[in-house]
């Protein structure tokens, strides 16, 4: 918390400075008492000027804008001087924060500065002309951060492989046009190999578990942007998994085994009979690690609320459990926020 220590300027012999003062924000940013709480807290006091006193004017103004809140305050001396301080970040609070610092500072300084500089002839800074009757105003500029970046945030989403619910996940992004972060996620896997070389034992092996990935993302627009109701996602990094199961010794003899090695022994459309099996099975385990790459079409609902409901489509590349590669497609669904 910042702590402001006030020059003898601020206390006027007949009390604290009085001004006029006016305050506009959105209805999702501190209300006008908290605000005046806030310089308060900074050691400085906002003290109304009555009606036809002659006295500074103090207009904080804070306006949402592509990607968050733009605020101003804007100071004008009785003589007609004016100055105008902006502040630009992805949350309103952070905004009305940084625009009570300045009020309280510009408190402290008091009118007699900035009216002796005019006196002896110093620089006078000047209001921006307000626009004519009809004319627009022209727009706000692009929202930034301290760093002059768009807001981050996080995500949490669960996925649907063929409509069958697979697994959960989450991704955090830093502040940037471009949002840089991390994702992770968890899902449940099966496998269903079937290996029939020529000349040598058919076998299949049938196992469950779960699979993690962990990578690096790159996002634009949705989920995180306010002004974008689609976005694009790239996944980078590691999956890992592990399984458990075991692996049959197959027969291939008889119409109804052999059947069952449609499709060159790749696969089946479902496990073969029990018949075909031989012996019990021998436990095994798989464990695999291999790069993954993915990418992902986002469309999110009402991109300005504080946490935004979400759905997409991700198309994943990687190795799986026996050693090959392949590609599938997860349907998202989920909810994003700006948490810095």
């Amino acid at each position: 918390m910042a702590t402001l220590v006030l020059s003898p300027r601020a206390v006027l012999a007949d009390g604290p400075e009085r001004v006029v003062f006016s305050y506009s924000a959105p209805p999702d940013c501190p209300a006008e008492a908290d605000f005046a709480a806030r310089v308060e807290a900074m050691g400085a006091h906002i003290a109304r000027a009555s009606a036809g006193e002659r006295a500074r004017h103090f207009e904080v103004l804070i306006a949402r804008t592509g990607a968050g809140f733009s605020g101003t305050l804007t100071v004008v001396a009785p003589g007609g001087g004016a100055h105008v301080r902006s502040v630009q970040c992805g949350r309103c609070e952070s905004v009305a924060q940084a625009l009570a610092l300045v009020t309280a500072m510009s408190l402290a300084d008091g009118p007699h500065e900035r009216e002796g500089a005019q006196d002896a002839g110093g620089p006078r800074a000047e209001a921006p002309a307000a626009p004519s009757p009809g004319q627009e105003r022209p727009p706000d500029p692009p929202l930034t951060n301290a760093d002059g970046d768009a807001s981050g945030g996080l995500a949490v989403l669960a996925s649907w492989n063929s409509w069958t619910p697979s697994g959960v996940g989450v991704m955090a992004v830093a502040s940037g046009g471009t949002h840089l972060g991390v994702a992770a996620s968890l899902s449940s896997v099966s496998l269903q190999d079937a290996q029939h070389p020529s000349g040598q034992q058919a076998t299949l092996g049938i196992g469950q578990g779960l699979a993690m990935r962990l990578g690096a993302v790159a996002s634009w627009g949705a989920p995180w942007a306010t002004d974008e109701a689609f976005g694009f996602v790239l996944q980078a990094g590691l999956r890992a998994s592990r399984l458990q199961g075991a692996k049959w010794n197959l027969s291939t003899s008889g119409q109804d085994c052999e059947s069952q090695w449609s499709g060159g022994g790749v696969g089946f459309p479902s496990a073969p009979d029990a018949e075909c099996r031989s012996g019990p099975g021998a436990p095994t385990t798989w464990l695999s690690l291999s790069p993954y790459l993915a990418g992902s079409i986002v469309v999110q609902i009402a991109p300005t609320a504080p946490v935004r409901p979400f759905v997409g489509a991700t198309f994943v590349w990687s190795g799986n459990d026996v050693g090959d590669s392949g590609t599938y497609l997860t349907l998202d669904a989920g909810l994003s926020w700006r948490a810095w």
